[in-house]
């Protein structure tokens, strides 16, 4: 079952992000990731190219498959200590929370934005 679906594609590559493996130690649950991640996408399409946005989804794919062998990999949270994340690109943030053998995805954080708008930091 997939949780988070989002597809890329063009003429010569084509990128699935979804729901990762049942293999891993830890099950990755999207909160409203999926709305930042679409975001996320629709912009680096719309400004960059498919290719950049491809690109984007290989290195989540990659961080969120770490996370789910390793989810205190994290930095916590100085405002909420149960909190953690992990930098995607130089530019995101991904904010999460583990809990039981479940992490749940809370915010995908553009870096760029005024801090005082990061509710975790």
């Amino acid at each position: 079952m997939s949780i988070l679906k989002i597809s890329i594609s063009n003429r010569h590559r084509t990128k699935s992000l979804e729901k990762l493996a049942t293999t891993q130690l830890y099950m990755i649950i999207y909160n409203l990731t999926g709305h930042y991640c679409e975001k996320v996408i629709n912009y680096l399409i719309r400004d960059w190219s498919v290719d950049t946005a491809i690109d984007f989804a290989d290195i989540l794919n990659k961080k969120l498959n770490n996370l789910s062998y390793n989810p205190s990999i994290g930095i916590a949270s100085q405002k909420k200590p149960i909190v953690r994340s992990i930098l995607i690109t130089k530019h995101n943030r991904l904010y999460y929370q583990v809990i039981n053998d479940s992490i749940v995805i809370l915010n995908l954080f553009d870096t760029r934005q005024n801090p005082n708008k990061n509710i975790y930091k």
